[in-house]
């Protein structure tokens, strides 16, 4: 299912076949301002256009406060699900959203499945991709 991949210091980027973006997070440090800003960039250089983004945590560890603020404010992506590993990543997530309003969609899963089917309502396919 992943079309292009990039690694970074903190996991890896695939852009997948379903026109969503992938950040698998495979480091057990927290996530800075320098990390964010190194996803992003990544994430530019498989896609030009505002697509949507799944986090995935595959360990135990944090955003920073700055690098979640980096992420909410990036054009780069038009919605945002993150795949939690527990129901406290959820609560933590829930509770900077509800005080950062995002500009764009961001909802937390505990499923793979779920957060892809709601990040497709996001996604077009390369046939759908809109002409300006």
């Amino acid at each position: 299912m992943l079309q292009n991949n990039q690694q970074i210091r903190t996991g890896s980027i695939q852009l997948r076949k379903d026109n969503i973006m992938q950040w698998t997070i495979s480091v057990h440090d927290e996530i800075k301002t320098p990390d964010m800003k190194e996803m992003i960039e990544g994430a530019l250089k498989l896609s030009t256009e505002a697509i949507p983004l799944l986090l995935k945590h595959t360990t135990p560890h944090s955003l920073s406060f700055e690098a979640q603020q980096e992420l909410l404010k990036t054009k780069k992506f038009c919605a945002i699900g993150v795949l939690a590993l527990n129901p406290w990543t959820i609560e933590i997530w829930n509770l900077f959203i509800s005080a950062h309003k995002p500009d764009v969609p961001v909802k937390i899963f505990l499923y793979e499945k779920e957060t892809v089917n709601w990040l497709k309502n996001y996604a077009y396919s390369p046939a759908e991709k809109p002409t300006n």
